[in-house]
């Protein structure tokens, strides 16, 4: 397959041009969207407007949305921060990691969250063959991170 990109422009304040996505999908080769919320290295956030109609198109060509979204939960304003894109659509992939927000850089473990519970299952089993498992001291620090998040979040 081949991939198609769509710059984002610095006039504009880096924002996704939905218009142009739409231009850019390929009805019989495009089967996802790849998007990176909150943009980094800008900072800058999609509307709700900009999230919603890039979930329209991407429901009206039938593709999955893969967002990047290891700097959620670190949003200036948190009233307008975005519902993750794995809770706003049925076929949207949200990929988190501890090492931005709850600031576990060296930890190294992240997920992927999504609806689709056959995709997750196609998922799981390539990541099998890809990492045999992370240490268990990696483990420990993601639990203890985990179990004080509130905590954690509310301070970064």
């Amino acid at each position: 397959g081949s991939v198609t990109k769509i710059p984002l422009d610095p006039s504009n304040d880096w924002k996704i041009e939905v218009d142009q996505v739409q231009q850019a999908i390929q009805p019989s080769k495009t089967t996802y969207l790849v998007l990176n919320e909150p943009y980094n290295p800008a900072g800058t956030l999609m509307s709700a407007d900009t999230q919603n109609r890039l979930i329209t198109s991407a429901r009206d060509n039938n593709l999955y949305v893969l967002c990047d979204e290891v700097y959620r939960w670190l949003e200036h304003d948190p009233s307008l921060r975005l519902p993750a894109m794995c809770d706003a659509y049925e076929k949207g992939l949200s990929v988190v990691t501890l090492s931005k927000p709850w600031g576990a850089c060296g930890i190294t473990i992240g997920w992927i969250a999504t609806q689709d519970t056959e995709l997750l299952d196609r998922l799981s089993d390539h990541q099998y063959f890809g990492t045999a498992c992370p240490s268990r001291a990696s483990e420990l620090l993601a639990i203890m991170c985990l179990k004080e998040s509130d905590r954690i979040l509310e301070r970064n």
